[in-house]
């Protein structure tokens, strides 16, 4: 400065310098900093912060909401169907409260049984434990004596056949015979069971209760 004070110089031409002054400044650290850019080119990727320098959140333009991701729920599995026993499984015209077990051929004659109790208007019959286990035993009896007869049971009605081979031929065989026809189609019966023994037969017999 105390050179530039030994300076005769027009204020204009002192201001003039000091304008030329700045931009060679400027100008300087301008090409540092492409220095510092081209060099940076061939190490790419590292960055180093100075000291104390911490990280800077740009905040969200004001206005404008976040995206909503959307939020997958996961399915509701169904829960696993209890299979169902066909031995103790109910039809419609078989309802079996009891559950009790029975062969798919027992199950058909009751069904057909309760067909010809519904044709009329009447009540269906339920399937009884006691009585499908009292016809068992008398059909394997009837087999065993290759006799046709009725038993002395614990039941309120009872028909007996021989020699049918299918549920539908027996339940006709009854339906064609006045006796059997009315135990099928008695209004006070409340419930069935029945069976059907092949040895020496087929035997079949078929119980009532009320």
């Amino acid at each position: 400065m105390s050179q530039c004070a030994k300076w005769t110089l027009p204020s204009a031409q002192i201001l003039l310098l000091m304008l030329s002054a700045t931009s060679l400044v400027t100008g300087a650290c301008g090409r540092m900093d492409t220095v510092a850019d081209a060099s940076s080119v061939g190490e790419a990727a590292v960055s180093f912060p100075e000291p104390g320098d911490e990280p800077v959140r740009i905040p969200d333009p004001v206005g404008e909401a976040a995206p909503v991701q959307p939020i997958n729920p996961t399915p509701i599995q169904p829960a696993n169907p209890v299979p169902s026993n066909p031995e103790t499984s109910s039809t419609a015209l078989a309802p079996n409260p009891q559950n009790a077990a029975m062969k798919d051929f027992e199950r058909r004659v009751i069904e057909l049984t309760n067909a010809e109790r519904q044709k009329r208007g009447l009540s269906i019959l339920t399937v009884n434990a006691h009585l499908l286990n009292n016809c068992r035993q008398w059909s394997a009896n009837m087999a065993s004596r290759r006799s046709l007869i009725h038993s002395n049971m614990d039941f309120g009605g009872e028909n007996i056949a021989w020699n049918q081979s299918s549920p539908e031929e027996v339940v006709t065989s009854w339906m064609n015979s006045p006796g059997h026809r009315a135990n099928i189609l008695r209004t006070g019966f409340r419930s069935i069971g029945v069976s059907m023994v092949s040895s020496n037969g087929p035997y079949w017999c078929q119980q009532f209760g009320w």
